[in-house]
């Protein structure tokens, strides 16, 4: 009798630490304080099976029953709290919240694309509008912007050049029509020439030059101011001992 009471005890016991490691294999993977509890549990029995084969008294009785009936609650809270997290995770309530909080975390994401792009289009409407004004004001700058040029003088865009072992200072003016004025009380000469000339040097009758676009003579017949037009590649010479005031208009 003892010895079938004993069998079925262990059975009992082999039921309960299934019944347990079913809930542990269950368990969420932050819950390691309570694992570790449950793991030195399941030890006890093997540890009272141990005393049992040595003492038999009735105080390591006592003592496996208490430990058998602690497991079996244990399991069943465990498990029983397992079901009822699977529970909530899986209720409709909770699956239409978590919906919700995606289509909320959707909409935030679109509104800040949304915000983003349009402070990007701000941001390039901004610069080109700064640009635009930029370039009009230099534009109203330049006009009516006044400068003179002298013969053998550089000034502020006089390059010397030497064409055939002959040294000469050409103008780059920038691009534009002028007013120019030919400066009596500064030149030695009562005449002056303006030569409106291509960037290019081309050879003729053996002397390099530079192709002749346009010219102005300024003297008593034809007037002392003209209207000088400077094209893209031109550049201007003026004859010696001349000197012209150039307004952009």
């Amino acid at each position: 009798m003892k010895k079938i009471l004993s069998v079925i005890a262990d059975i009992v016991l082999c039921i309960i630490c299934a019944f347990m490691l079913l809930a542990i294999i269950s368990l969420p993977y932050e819950n390691y304080t309570l694992l570790m509890v449950v793991c030195c549990l399941l030890a006890c029995p093997l540890f009272v099976k141990f005393l049992n084969c040595r003492i038999n008294d009735k105080i390591t009785k006592s003592l496996q029953f208490f430990i058998v009936i602690v497991l079996f609650f244990t399991s069943i809270s465990m498990y029983g709290s397992t079901l009822d997290s699977k529970t909530v995770e899986m209720s409709p309530t909770n699956t239409e919240n978590k919906i919700e909080s995606v289509i909320k975390e959707t909409e935030v994401a679109e509104q800040e694309g949304l915000q983003k792009e349009s402070e990007r289009r701000i941001e390039q409407e901004t610069k080109q509008n700064t640009i635009v004004q930029t370039k009009s004001m230099q534009s109203e700058e330049t006009k009516g912007n006044t400068f003179t040029l002298t013969a053998g003088t550089t000034g502020a865009y006089g390059v010397e050049e030497n064409l055939d072992n002959y040294e000469q200072i050409i103008y780059n003016v920038p691009v534009g029509k002028y007013s120019v004025t030919f400066n009596t009380n500064l030149s030695s000469a009562g005449v002056g020439t303006i030569y409106v000339q291509k960037n290019d040097i081309v050879t003729e009758d053996g002397e390099k030059i530079h192709p002749i676009a346009s010219t102005y003579r300024f003297n008593t017949s034809n007037g002392y101011t003209h209207i000088v037009e400077v094209k893209e590649e031109q550049h201007i010479f003026i004859t010696i001992n001349s000197s012209f005031t150039f307004t952009e208009i």
